[in-house]
């Protein structure tokens, strides 16, 4: 039964460890995913507790946001109208995150 059990544990800390090193390699990888990924989660989140809206249209309305950017990001111009206010914010929380 102990044998199962660490096995169990072992496999869910390599789990957990294999999806933050997928986040960081999405992160450097494909930015632009990245991004679209994270202002989905975002606005599903805000309109789940704002809007006070169920919770399967609030997924649903994330999903459409990620779709859309995806979309807007892979043409020429909207590559530009999203990457530009992308990289300012992450410049902002890069250089502000910092504790002296």
């Amino acid at each position: 039964m102990g044998y199962f059990l660490m096995q169990g544990a072992l496999m869910s800390i390599f789990l957990v460890i294999g999806l933050i090193i997928s986040i960081i390699g999405l992160f450097l990888q494909k930015i632009t995913i990245f991004d679209s990924i994270a202002i989905g989660i975002i606005i599903g989140v805000l309109s789940y507790y704002y809007l006070h809206l169920h919770p399967a249209f609030a997924l649903l309305i994330g999903i459409g946001i990620i779709a859309l950017l995806c979309w807007v990001q892979s043409t020429k111009y909207g590559f530009w109208i999203i990457s530009i206010p992308m990289s300012l914010l992450w410049g902002f929380v890069f250089a502000f995150s910092h504790t002296p």
